[in-house]
């Protein structure tokens, strides 16, 4: 009696809002097993890990009750296995998902620490079954999403793709779909989208026959929409989606920031517009954003909120509210420097150094079981050996003190390495926003004259974003070249789309170039580029010859296309044009020179010795 006590007593501290949602499953819940456990925990009584999961499920996916009481409420109910004979699965599935929880609420010290806890656990089981294999696959789903979040796609998806074929043997429908769910990550980050929507629509296809759906469920059904919306095809696919996600309380809150990019791509005077703002009891769009993020605010993760602000932003400028537009990027981008914090960089530099200390840790007891051996056999041979064992402490203490400082260095490099792909890829969002903001702005203007200036500054930009996206997708912070000028010339091209535009770059694969060489080449590339689309064109067709030599520790570079070539040119000194005085301006930046003669530019550049 006094356990029962107890146990209610401690119920009854945590948050009230689940003492609510606890009511409502007693009371209202199509399930009698749901409904039955509800009651036991209300009670006090003790109950089952497989019985536990449901409720947690419900209770974790509940975004109006804070992750505190979430955490204490399990806590107090979870039962810890102590049978080493066989994995508790319900356990481990319970654990896998407050660790994503965590980890979604950009809280990765909380998460790794549970991580390191189930690791232990799973790996002190015994008996090495089906239901084991199934642990290790949600175990090492942590390390997977750590990939998703690094834009490690080279590591990550084969690793995703080993726990799809896993999962595919055990037979197991619920971690094929968390497989598929994680490969569509880093597919979109290569940018396949027709495979991005395949693999989308077969994690729905495969949830929405099960009576239980998957935890993806609901955000591969996100994936899909944003991928249509993007599309811009299958309207009545997209609404269809929309409308299962308003549907449900617990991703009704989701559903506000895609029904803002649905709009941000439709006609204004579109009578499905009116339609959406009624779903925020709302007239107007202005209203729709003031309204929804009445309903948002306290209750979506941080990144979730970002997002909210971002679509609203392109909604609201879209439909001219340009004022209200501009305030809500600027929420955006104040959230978004909280997400990507030092805090994060530093926790994923932690993920790295735990993988790293787990193999280091099994070779440690295997080479101490060995060094226990020696030791016995020289403690029985005298006082020669025990001069040797004292040599032998000794080189060990070095050995330990050696590998003590290496692994300090290491720790301090990833975490440079993390901390500076961070900011370029906050700086590459930066420019990427601006960009869209110059998109939108463009279809408003008439004027082909400043039409013109805010292509070639979108352009300008473009190439300025593009370099830091390449570098903090470079593990060494350098430049191929190759791919480097390749994606530019397409970014180009698709501000430019009237123009049929051919390349054919020859570059020396030996030349690697760093950021502050990269972005003055890159808009004196991006000037050249522009200048050859707009006025090279002949029956709206241009051909680009870029030929890119190392000579002497310079790198020599040859731009011709096929047009008539700048009439009058006599020197970079007397040219009136802002874009031939860029270019002469960024060549002396990187201390170089330029020539024009017979349409063809040569540039000598002097290359930074490497250390």
């Amino acid at each position: 009696m006094l356990l029962c006590f107890n146990a209610f007593a401690a119920e009854a501290d945590t948050n009230n809002q689940i003492r609510t949602e606890l009511l409502r499953l007693s009371l209202k819940s199509e399930s009698k097993l749901l409904s039955k456990t509800a009651q036991e925990i209300l009670s006090g009584s003790t109950i089952f890990n497989k019985d536990l999961l449901p409720v947690y499920r419900i209770i974790l996916n509940n975004k109006f009750i804070d992750r505190e009481s979430k955490s204490e409420f399990l806590n107090l109910h979870i039962q810890k296995p102590t049978n080493s004979n066989y994995v508790d699965l319900e356990y481990v599935k319970i654990k896998w998902l407050e660790i994503g929880d965590y980890r979604n609420a950009n809280r990765l010290k909380v998460a790794n620490k549970l991580q390191k806890e189930l690791s232990d656990y799973i790996y002190s089981i015994e008996v090495k079954n089906d239901d084991y294999e199934r642990a290790l696959i949600y175990l090492n789903s942590h390390d997977i999403v750590i990939k998703i979040i690094e834009f490690n796609a080279e590591v990550g998806l084969p690793l995703a793709e080993a726990a799809e074929s896993k999962a595919r043997e055990l037979k197991d429908t619920n971690l094929i779909i968390i497989s598929l769910y994680y490969q569509t990550e880093f597919i979109i980050l290569q940018g396949d989208l027709d495979l991005y929507i395949r693999k989308s629509e077969e994690c729905y296809f495969l949830d929405s026959v099960r009576n239980e759906k998957s935890d993806f469920y609901s955000s591969n059904i996100m994936h899909l929409i944003d991928a249509y919306i993007y599309e811009g095809e299958h309207r009545s696919r997209s609404l269809y989606l929309l409308d299962l996600l308003f549907k449900n309380p617990s991703t009704r809150p989701d559903s506000y920031a895609f029904y803002a990019k649905f709009l941000a791509t439709i006609d204004t005077n579109d009578p499905i517009a009116d339609s959406i703002f009624k779903k925020a009891n709302a007239d107007n769009i202005v209203d729709f954003y003031i309204n929804s993020d009445r309903i948002c605010k306290d209750v979506l993760y941080p990144n979730d909120y970002y997002h909210f602000h971002r679509e609203f932003a392109y909604a609201l400028i879209h439909f001219q509210e340009y004022e209200m537009g501009v305030e809500a990027m600027e929420i955006a981008t104040s959230i978004t420097r909280k997400n990507y914090s030092q805090e994060l960089s530093q926790e994923l530099a932690n993920n790295e150094k735990r993988i790293i200390e787990a193999e280091k840790n099994a070779e440690l007891k295997f080479q101490k079981s060995i060094s226990n051996i020696y030791l016995y056999f020289l403690l029985t041979i005298g006082a020669l050996v025990v001069f040797l064992i004292v040599l032998l402490i000794r080189k060990i203490r070095q050995n330990k003190t050696l590998a003590d400082s290496y692994e300090t260095i290491r720790e301090k490099e990833m975490e440079k390495a993390l901390l500076m792909k961070e900011l370029h890829h906050r700086v590459k969002n930066n420019f990427q926003v601006i960009v869209g903001l110059l998109s939108i702005q463009l279809r408003n203007i008439k004027d082909e004259d400043v039409r013109s200036l805010v292509k070639d500054s979108q352009s300008r930009i473009s190439s300025m974003a593009l370099a830091h996206q390449k570098l903090y997708r470079n593990n060494d912070f350098q430049y191929s070249l190759t791919d480097y000028i390749n994606s530019l010339h397409l970014d180009i091209s698709n501000i430019y789309p009237n123009t049929r535009s051919d390349l054919n770059a020859t570059i020396d694969p030996r030349i690697k170039i760093d950021i502050e060489f990269a972005i003055p080449l890159g808009l004196i590339l991006n000037e050249l580029i522009t200048n050859s689309i707009k006025y090279g064109k002949i029956n709206n067709e241009v051909h680009i010859i870029i030929n890119i030599q190392l000579e002497d520790g310079d790198m020599i570079i040859n731009f011709g296309d096929s047009g008539n070539g700048i009439p009058h040119f006599e020197s970079f000194e007397t040219v009136d044009t802002m874009g031939l005085k860029l270019i002469n301006r960024l060549t002396r930046q990187l201390q170089g020179k330029v020539e024009y003669k017979r349409r063809l530019f040569t540039f000598t550049l002097p290359l930074k010795e490497e250390d």
